[in-house]
């Protein structure tokens, strides 16, 4: 299997489990989506779609955590029709990794924060630190949670709990 270079991410191939391991490798700034890393999954996950030959996908990072979520400061810089283009992306890219054909893993390490948890609504199976937590955190930065958490995560946790995670900044711990 190829060796593919990413500037945010390490992609590593194992050919005997047949596995494709993605890790976020911007420990710097949080592990933080953004444009790069955005632009980087949504050419990765086009491109494992089109490989049956992989049999599963585990999405990790280079640090104990996955992700402290969107990167904030980049928005901020952004024009209103830029957000909204932005948004359309990671709404396209968590559609696309519901899709894709392998099993999807996300390991969120010891935490996982807003849009990084939303990445994972669209995983097979999700795995945590024991003492690990997720943080849905978007209302404290203004921004409504917009990556299926009234669809895909009602699916996985029922409506009742997919309303009080997201819609009250609630931390939800692995025990």
């Amino acid at each position: 299997m190829p060796e593919i270079k990413y500037q945010a991410l390490q992609v590593q191939f194992h050919r005997k489990t047949k596995t494709a391991f993605i890790k976020l490798d911007q420990p710097v700034n949080g592990n933080r989506l953004n444009r790069e890393v955005l632009c980087e999954l949504e050419t990765l996950f086009g491109w494992l779609s089109q490989h049956l030959e992989i049999n599963q996908i585990v999405l990790t990072s280079t640090s104990d955590y996955l992700s402290e979520g969107l990167d904030y400061h980049e928005l901020s810089q952004l024009k209103k029709s830029e957000v909204h283009h932005l948004i359309q992306r990671y709404q396209g890219l968590i559609l696309a990794a519901y899709h894709l054909p392998q099993t999807f893993i996300v390991d969120f390490g010891r935490y996982a924060h807003g849009l990084a948890v939303e990445l994972s609504y669209a995983a097979d199976v999700r795995l945590m630190h024991e003492e690990g937590a997720l943080r849905f955190n978007q209302f404290e930065h203004g921004i409504m949670p917009f990556g299926g958490s009234t669809g895909l995560l009602s699916q996985q946790v029922g409506p009742n709990l997919a309303r009080q995670w997201t819609g009250f900044n609630r931390q939800v711990f692995a025990q």
